[in-house]
């Protein structure tokens, strides 16, 4: 910890929460995106399709930017590509640029973030011993704060929307600075290469699962609350308090990790939460359960990534493990859109649930074959 000081850890909070807001900022203002840049509703679509390859290209960089950078350098080079992504979309919304400039700028944001994210993760997953759970739990958390102040931020702007991403840029900027000097802590070795085995890739799938159901009921839950009779605008205020339950948990997931095991904090938060999703296929009680879905979701990603990076500390395995979650969710929302046009809405709930139970049965795998290797 001595490595890291508060400023350090307060900027790469500001960061990742003005990142995770501007991601979420778009879902509230596509009509207007659609008339300003003069495209339907179905390639609208791949600016996030757009950002998804610019964040798996960062997440990759990493390996060829650690040879010249120190950590710090790398996450404000991360940032300031984040920001020029930012401010690139706001000059394209503002002079109608195109629909092509507007994918260029989703992309840079997009690098930009699949840097900084393999940096942040590698310091606050593996860096912190015994606390690296409840530290890398908290600060998740920022995503989280994010999604929940962008959507408010853009319908709040309507039309004057392209300020948006600029106030965003310069909350990831300038707090940045602060950045350049952060080396990781000593209290963990790490690895930057090595071999990647087995259990890395069944993290990878698992996360991969993991984010096919969160996303998927992010994305879709409104559609399928909708189609049993819930008016559009209470189903949006359920997934508002979807995300607000999301950061909960993960605060909470931050206090249990610190008593408890990981391992067994991510037992029952997969386990609850495939209950809570299977209970979202009954339409009296959907909508809360959505609500615990996202309350126990929340300490997956987190903790799953802590146990990942200890027990496999090179920074390719990290990476791995979140690119595996850029798939999950590139692939996981199309993939949950085609079962509901292929069986009708009440496929969302089911595919989701399908998608959660074998996420929690890969990582019951692991941990018994954890304990088998730890016998002999």
């Amino acid at each position: 910890m001595k490595n890291i000081t508060l400023t350090m850890i307060g900027a790469t909070y500001a960061v990742m929460t003005s990142i995770g807001a501007m991601n979420a900022s778009f879902g509230a203002v596509l009509p207007l995106l659609e008339s300003r840049f003069l495209v339907s509703s179905d390639l609208i679509g791949f600016l996030g399709t757009a950002q998804t390859v610019g964040g798996v290209l960062g997440n990759l960089s990493t390996a060829f930017l650690e040879r010249r950078f120190s950590i710090g350098q790398q996450m404000l080079i991360g940032s300031a590509v984040f920001a020029a992504g930012a401010v690139a979309f706001a000059v394209a919304f503002w002079l109608q640029l195109g629909f092509a400039v507007a994918l260029l700028a989703l992309f840079l944001m997009g690098l930009g973030l699949g840097l900084f994210q393999v940096n942040y993760a590698s310091v606050f997953s593996k860096g912190f011993g015994a606390r690296s759970s409840a530290m890398m739990s908290v600060m998740s958390t920022a995503f989280a704060v994010g999604s929940i102040i962008g959507p408010l931020l853009a319908v709040w702007l309507a039309a004057l929307y392209a300020w948006l991403p600029v106030l965003f840029a310069a909350t990831a900027l300038i707090p940045a600075a602060a950045l350049r000097r952060m080396v990781m802590p000593s209290l963990l070795p790490t690895a930057r290469g090595g071999a990647i085995g087995t259990e890395v890739w069944l993290f990878a799938v698992m996360i991969g699962l993991y984010v096919v159901a969160e996303q998927g009921a992010a994305f879709w839950g409104i559609t399928h609350l909708v189609s049993i009779g819930w008016e559009a605008p209470a189903a949006a205020a359920v997934f508002s308090s979807f995300w607000l339950a999301l950061l909960i948990g993960r605060l909470c997931g931050a206090a249990l990790a610190v008593r408890i095991r990981g391992e067994v904090v991510l037992v029952v938060a997969l386990s609850v939460g495939t209950l809570a999703l299977a209970a979202t296929n009954i339409a009296a009680i959907a909508a809360p359960a959505y609500l615990l879905v996202g309350l126990f979701y929340a300490p997956t990603f987190p903790i799953g990534l802590t146990l990942m990076a200890q027990r496999n500390p090179s920074s390719l395995a990290t990476t791995i493990y979140l690119i595996a979650g850029s798939v999950g969710a590139a692939v996981g929302t199309p993939l949950v859109g085609w079962c509901k046009s292929q069986f009708g809405d009440a496929a969302i709930p089911v595919s989701l649930t399908v998608a959660s139970a074998l996420c929690l049965g890969l990582l019951l795998l692991l941990l018994r074959a954890r304990q088998t290797s730890q016998r002999l």
